[in-house]
């Protein structure tokens, strides 16, 4: 007998089920099989899920980044600024400013100066 006959010899045919006694197994063994992929699939869809939220924050972030038009402005503020010898100068007449020390001892001598002049004739009378 050929190989197709004799697998059409070995199908039942008498309950109208059309298959054969291994067909079972094999088939439980697949709804098994994809009862597991149901639950990894479950997961991958609920971890997708969380990946939105966090798409949609960073998404969020990115937005409230400067665009290129803004670094452009920002590029001809910076260029605005004063040069390096400029800010050298500056920096030199800041440091020619005078200091708390200097500031109080010029208050006092113009202090003490008034207090002379407005006392003037009293400071002759006594001299003299």
């Amino acid at each position: 007998m050929s190989q197709p006959a004799a697998r059409l010899g070995r199908l039942k045919s008498d309950d109208g089920s059309g298959t054969f006694n291994g067909m079972e197994t094999r088939v439980a063994l697949l709804e098994k099989s994809f009862e597991k992929m149901d639950v990894k699939l479950d997961t991958v869809v609920q971890d997708i899920a969380g990946l939105r939220g966090d798409i949609a924050y960073l998404k969020g972030k990115v937005d409230t980044l400067p665009s290129a038009m803004a670094f452009g402005e920002l590029s001809a503020k910076v260029d605005s600024l004063p040069s390096a010898q400029a800010w050298g100068q500056l920096v030199g007449r800041v440091e020619s400013l005078p200091t708390t020390g200097k500031l109080a001892s010029m208050l006092a001598i113009a202090v003490g100066s008034i207090a002379v002049i407005n006392n003037w004739p009293a400071i002759i009378a006594a001299v003299f």
